[in-house]
């Protein structure tokens, strides 16, 4: 349990001290590439996360059925249940080099500096 509270509590540290730095360089380098290159980039960040979050708290995850995915040019729905936040930095990060399309509720974009970032 313990150990619980202090993963999570480096887990936000680092987050409060990582997120600044990586948008920092991703914003100042990003006119350098292309479009494809911009978004891994991007999806970094996010596959970043997810390994900090496994080995600070904990986070274990198992992707069953990858094989089942058609290829990289060929097109997909990826439907997520959303019981947490996780999905939405683990999926762009594991599914590299598949590029994703986010598809949201316009709703979500009138919530004030979340909805104005979408």
């Amino acid at each position: 349990m313990l150990r619980a509270y202090i993963g999570s509590f480096l887990f936000y540290i680092f987050l409060l001290i990582y997120t600044p730095l990586y948008a920092t360089v991703v914003c100042l380098i990003l006119r350098l590439f292309n479009v494809k290159t911009r978004y891994r980039l991007a999806c970094q960040y996010n596959l970043h996360l997810i390994v900090v979050l496994r080995w600070l708290c904990g986070v274990k995850w198992v992707i069953k059925g990858a094989e089942n995915l058609p290829g990289i040019d060929d097109g997909h729905i990826i439907l997520a249940n959303h019981e947490s936040v996780w999905e939405t930095h683990a999926i762009p990060a594991l599914m590299l080099p598949r590029a994703i399309c986010l598809v949201f509720k316009k709703a979500i974009t009138y919530i004030q500096i979340f909805g104005w970032a979408m």
